[in-house]
């Protein structure tokens, strides 16, 4: 990339209302959003920013999850008796695991 040039452009303060609000709402700062309208690049839909943030969230959550089961582990070991199957912790621990490749899968085809 070479030198980048400043570019000025004069807008009605509706329009540079609208502009600011876009920008704000694509997660993107008024230049990125501008240049990314300017080139025909992709603008992110606000919705899928929403989305992949919620997404991660939930990934922290799973993490913090795994860490706590994972100290009941190293303390002693325990298991949970249902009614219907014996739960252990490991087998939690690997369907946290699961379910977090999947929602990293969401979040890159997002």
């Amino acid at each position: 990339m070479g030198k980048k040039i400043l570019t000025k452009c004069y807008l009605e303060p509706e329009e540079k209302a609208e502009l600011v609000a876009k920008a704000g709402a694509a997660n993107l700062s008024i230049s990125d959003y501008i240049r990314r309208i300017v080139t025909g690049m992709p603008v992110p839909a606000p919705e899928r920013a929403n989305t992949i943030r919620d997404l991660l969230k939930v990934n922290a959550d799973q993490a913090r999850l795994g860490n706590l089961l994972r100290l009941a582990l190293d303390d002693d070991g325990w298991r949970v008796e249902t009614p219907t199957e014996e739960c252990s912790v490991e087998g939690l621990i690997s369907e946290i695991r699961l379910m977090q490749e999947q929602m990293k899968a969401i979040v890159r085809l997002l």
